[in-house]
C-alpha cells in the first residue's frame, strides 16, 4: 500500500492538485495541449506533447501590418508638425488603409486581439495627422481668399 504524500511523482517540486475551499483554482493545465498536469513534477515534461511544464508561453506575435501602420503613423504625425504641414496627410494613408484592415480582420475573427498591436493607434494617428492636414488646407484657403477679395 502507497502511504499518502508517496505517490509517483509527488514531492517539493511537484505540481500539487487544486486547493479547495473559497479560493478553488482550476488544476494545472499544460499551455500548449491543454493537458491536466497535476501530480506531476516541475522539472518533467508534459507527457501529451513534450513541452516543458516550467514553461511558459511564447508572447503573442504581433501582424507586421499593425506595426506598419504604428510607424507610419507616427511618421505621419511627426511630419506634419516637423516640416511638411499638409502633404504629412498624404503619409498618413497607409497607416489608416494598414491599420483599417488589421481592426476589420480582428473584428471578424481571423486574426486574434493581441496580433493587431499597435494597428488601432497606427489608425489614430493616421485620422488625426489627415484631420489636421485638411485644418490647415482650409486654413490656408480662408487665409488666401481673405487676402484676395
Amino acid at each position: 500500500m502507497i502511504e499518502p504524500g508517496h505517490e509517483r511523482g509527488a514531492g517539493p517540486h511537484s505540481v500539487q492538485p487544486p486547493p479547495t475551499g473559497p479560493h478553488d483554482h482550476a488544476e494545472p493545465r499544460c499551455w500548449q495541449c491543454g493537458y491536466a498536469l497535476s501530480g506531476l513534477r516541475v522539472e518533467s515534461v508534459c507527457p501529451e506533447c513534450g513541452t516543458p511544464i516550467y514553461s511558459v508561453p511564447p508572447p503573442p506575435a504581433t501582424h507586421n501590418d499593425a506595426q506598419a501602420a504604428f510607424v507610419w503613423g507616427v511618421i505621419a504625425l511627426a511630419l506634419l508638425f516637423v516640416c511638411i504641414g499638409p502633404l504629412a496627410g498624404l503619409v498618413a494613408i497607409p497607416a489608416i488603409i494598414k491599420g483599417g484592415r488589421i481592426v476589420k480582420q480582428v473584428r471578424v475573427g481571423r486574426l486574434p486581439a493581441a496580433a493587431a498591436r499597435g494597428a488601432k493607434a497606427g489608425l489614430v494617428l493616421g485620422w488625426i495627422t489627415a484631420g489636421l492636414s485638411m485644418a490647415i488646407v482650409v486654413g490656408y484657403g480662408i487665409v488666401l481668399l481673405i487676402a484676395l477679395f
